[in-house]
């Protein structure tokens, strides 16, 4: 994706200063930037994502064997921008613009995050929206299973 010299150069900053604090060494976007040379945007149990300089969402497995080429789908790099710009917000202009044919998420009603009851919030847990508030129905380009409500698992094709 093509972004800004500024938000490149922001990005290469926020790398910059992971590197420079000692107590970071043992937090996973510190491997990231190390290794990488990108900024870790988000991790799961299967492997985290991360964003280059130069725009590229990178997708690398839990085992840090290095990058899957070309992998990040539009889920997965919605996600990991949404979620990134949580902590970086200049990032929050990368998210693509929600299409007019997506429909508002069915499992969080458009807020991106699931909720149980009446006043507790899973906050550490994403919406299968990828925490956006909206959704994609028909796309030849997302290829997931939808057995648990609000759970998003990918699932080879």
């Amino acid at each position: 994706m093509a972004i800004s010299r500024e938000l490149s150069s922001s990005i290469r900053q926020r790398i910059a200063d992971l590197l420079a604090l000692a107590e970071n060494q043992r937090d996973w976007r510190y491997a990231l930037a190390k290794n990488y040379n990108a900024l870790g945007l988000y991790a799961d149990f299967g492997g985290c994502l991360a964003l280059t300089p130069d725009g590229e969402v990178l997708e690398i497995l839990d085992d840090f064997s290095g990058p899957i080429p070309n992998q990040a789908d539009r889920f997965w790099k919605n996600l990991a921008l949404c979620q990134g710009s949580k902590i970086y917000p200049e990032l929050a202009v990368l998210i693509d613009p929600k299409p007019e044919t997506a429909q508002t998420c069915r499992w969080c009603n458009g807020t991106g995050r699931l909720e149980a009851g009446h006043s507790i919030q899973f906050s550490e847990i994403i919406c299968r929206c990828g925490g956006l508030g909206w959704e994609i129905t028909k796309s030849s380009d997302v290829h997931f299973s939808t057995k648990d409500a609000g759970i998003r698992t990918r699932k080879t094709v």
